[in-house]
């Protein structure tokens, strides 16, 4: 008899895992008011109880208030509430040059390091080789975002670290021979001193030279009529200054236009680059840079560029 009944009750257990799954689960509507759950904001002891970062604000959405209790320090929860509102605004990294960023509501602000300066600490407020040469008085390298001088052949590094100082009688680029002179009237002709003027050259120290005060023109113009109004369309640029002796100033150029003749001077920065004045590049459709190249005076030498 035993026997039958269990085979009985065993077919009915059967059946009833076979049954659809709509008899098995609840509704959600069901299950809300079978499982239901108090909230830990509405307990009578929600108070009384230490704060909780993850019950507070982590299973439900605090306040500032809230997160201030959980901390007990304002500048830690100014720096969680940042976070916790609208994201964590450092994340991507935004500060360069290893800035400090600190995040806030909708920005953030990164303190720099000495040298840098800017939104994203992004410009470089040391003076690098490209201004001023980086105040080095010959040589300048940059390493590691900072200035190395150097000094070129007969000179030594001074004690600043930006000076040189010469170590022999003859170094390289020290002037130590005395300057031709030139008056006024040689400088309108554009011809150089005599046999007899230049056996005369003042030894004298370059320093002591006093730049010239005269108004002197590249072209030379007729003042025979010295009544008549010039014509200022004819004149050139005012320029003055002293000479420079063949040698001492190897980055001066001289710019030749079509025609051959010599309009403007320049000053050699590289290989590839020259520097003149803007007007220069007006005054000729084409020119040639030029150097090692006698021009009117035997002592004076250019070197030809292309």
């Amino acid at each position: 008899m035993a026997g039958p009944l269990c085979l009985i009750l065993l077919g009915a257990s059967l059946a009833g895992l076979l049954l659809p799954g709509g008899s098995v689960f609840l509704s959600p509507e069901r299950a809300s008011s079978i499982l239901g759950r108090v909230r830990r904001a509405n307990s009578f002891w929600e108070e009384m109880k230490k704060g909780n970062l993850e019950r507070e604000c982590m299973e439900e959405m605090c306040s500032f208030e809230e997160a201030r209790e959980v901390f007990e320090d304002t500048a830690k929860t100014t720096e969680f509430w940042n976070k916790y509102r609208d994201g964590d605004q450092c994340e991507s990294s935004p500060c360069q040059n290893e800035g400090q960023c600190a995040d806030g509501l909708g920005e953030y602000t990164c303190t720099c390091s000495e040298g840098y300066e800017g939104k994203n600490c992004e410009l470089s407020t040391r003076k690098l080789c490209s201004v001023d040469n980086g105040d080095c008085e010959q040589f300048c390298r940059e390493e590691q975002s900072s200035v190395v001088c150097s000094c070129a052949s007969g000179y030594v590094l001074g004690d600043n670290g930006k000076s040189c100082i010469s170590t022999e009688p003859f170094p390289c680029g020290k002037t130590t021979m005395g300057r031709w002179k030139r008056s006024a009237e040689t400088a309108h002709s554009g011809e150089g001193p005599s046999e007899a003027e230049a056996g005369m050259q003042e030894q004298s120290d370059p320093e002591d030279l006093p730049p010239t005060q005269s108004t002197l023109f590249l072209l030379p113009f007729n003042r025979t009529d010295s009544s008549s109004k010039e014509d200022t369309r004819s004149l050139v640029r005012i320029v003055g200054g002293q000479d420079c002796k063949d040698g001492e100033c190897p980055w001066q150029a001289l710019l030749i236009n079509e025609e051959n003749e010599g309009f403007c001077g320049g000053t050699i920065l590289s290989k590839y680059y020259v520097l003149t004045a803007a007007h220069c590049l007006q005054q000729a459709k084409k020119f040639t840079v030029n150097g090692t190249r006698r021009r009117r005076r035997a002592t004076r030498r250019r070197t030809r560029w292309r």
